[in-house]
């Protein structure tokens, strides 16, 4: 199998099968469509294993990395030193921040979340707002650590995005405007 960053890989019958994967009006729309592909060459991730995803977000359409995609990304980083959270506690061990530090080569990239700006309805963060809030912290930091992180979150980290609007054929309504671009 050819590698996702070549467009050997994205033969007519690979695009025929994204076709199926993403909401039908990015489908039909050729231009959103390439765009999704671009982003899936430029950083190596691969919708057809759950590593990315394009999403509905409102009425525009973003793409999401999955935790999947975001080992990916690390994995196969040669100079990736580490990761670390520390977390901070108010007076009666409630969580309210998480800090992660990215090592890279010789350099460090940290992101500080607030547990108050993440926070979401739903049995996750209800059960592991430590967990959910230090995964949410790791690919801040990773975003400032590798360019190839650029634009890409995850959905825990988007503030009122239903569960999975997710790579479904659905059909809807034609946009101009998908991407929010003006």
């Amino acid at each position: 199998m050819s590698d996702i960053t070549t467009d050997e890989y994205w033969s007519e019958a690979r695009k025929k099968d994204l076709m199926k994967m993403v909401p039908a009006e990015v489908a039909r729309n050729g231009s959103l469509l390439g765009e999704f592909m671009l982003k899936c060459k430029m950083t190596g991730l691969n919708p057809f294993n759950g590593e990315i995803e394009c999403i509905k977000f409102g009425s525009k359409y973003t793409f999401l990395v999955t935790a999947k995609g975001t080992r990916t990304i690390a994995q196969r980083s040669t100079d990736l030193g580490g990761i670390e959270c520390t977390h901070g506690m108010d007076d009666k061990g409630n969580l309210l921040w998480v800090e992660a530090l990215v090592k890279r080569g010789d350099r460090q990239f940290k992101k500080l979340c607030f547990l108050k700006e993440y926070l979401r309805p739903g049995p996750k963060w209800k059960a592991s707002p430590y967990q959910m809030l230090s995964k949410c912290a790791e690919v801040a930091a990773l975003r400032l650590a590798y360019s190839e992180y650029d634009g890409l979150y995850l959905e825990d980290e988007m503030i009122g995005v239903p569960r999975a609007v997710t790579i479904t054929n659905k059909q809807t309504e034609d946009s101009d405007d998908l991407f929010g671009e003006d």
